[in-house]
């Protein structure tokens, strides 16, 4: 299971190996995509 922020189901449950590693798969490509598109963050300095 993957919550989100905001405390809600994000994604999932999946059960089984095969499954898991799928859905891990996805949620690491959609993080990718979302890094790949999102504005450089500033540090403050």
């Amino acid at each position: 299971m993957l919550l989100g922020t905001d405390g809600y189901l994000a994604g999932g449950p999946v059960r089984g190996e095969e499954a898991v590693l799928e859905f891990v798969e996805e949620v690491r490509a959609h993080v990718l995509g979302a890094r790949a598109g999102a504005e450089p963050v500033s540090d403050g300095r």
